[in-house]
């Protein structure tokens, strides 16, 4: 692929594909919804970003056989490293937001929680909103309504052994968008990131033996 077809893929269908899954779970005219949808969807999408962001060299493979075309570590370096360029919150606790959601939502339906350094636990927090929003908490006297900013940890105020990872579904579709834009900036200026698209295209477009395992 050239450097225009390469952008022109990033704008017209990667963009135009999260418009169309992400967008309708954002704006259903209702004020709760869509946590877990557009998270996971998201998360989704920087996968196939971090592969291409890193590249493959031709020989990694699962233990099936498979390409090991997309990773952990290469999704959290493009976390760390471009979304993190944008906002720091993602280069400082981005890893977080992976292992809870996409790990968790994946494997085991709901998000996970996360036992951090020092014997807290971090919980998920979800909401609808602004950078700087709130979130409400249902405790044993009612609903707990706490100030948080997005992927900025919060203590828990119902107790002191939790902590709160706040994520606005919002901003997560809004700075997947702007990760593209830096991305496409990168691709233009340096020939070694397209070079890693191309490694991860031409991978992607090559048919592998079924590796389904029953």
């Amino acid at each position: 692929m050239t450097l225009e077809q390469v952008e022109n893929f990033l704008n017209n269908e990667v963009k135009g594909q999260i418009e169309l899954e992400i967008e309708p779970l954002l704006y259903p005219n209702q004020e709760t919804g869509g946590y877990f949808g557009v998270t996971l969807q998201v998360l989704c999408f920087l996968e196939f970003l971090g592969a291409a962001y890193t590249g493959y060299n031709g020989t990694e493979c699962y233990f099936n056989g498979a390409k090991k075309i997309s990773t952990s570590e290469k999704t959290l370096k493009f976390i760390a490293e471009v979304l993190g360029s944008l906002h720091q919150e993602y280069s400082e606790n981005g890893k977080f937001l992976y292992a809870m959601y996409r790990h968790g939502l994946v494997h085991l339906y709901q998000p996970r929680t996360i036992k951090l350094d020092g014997g807290k636990v971090l919980i998920w927090a979800a909401y609808k909103g602004e950078r700087i929003g709130e979130v409400h908490l249902n405790s044993d006297n009612g609903s707990v309504k706490v100030e948080v900013s997005h992927l900025k940890i919060a203590d828990d105020p119902r107790d002191g052994n939790f902590c709160l990872l706040p994520v606005s579904i919002n901003c997560l579709h809004e700075d997947l968008l702007a990760a593209i834009d830096k991305y496409l900036e990168l691709l233009k200026r340096d020939g070694d990131v397209l070079d890693k698209w191309q490694s991860v295209a031409n991978a992607i477009s090559e048919p592998e033996e079924s590796s389904v395992v029953d």
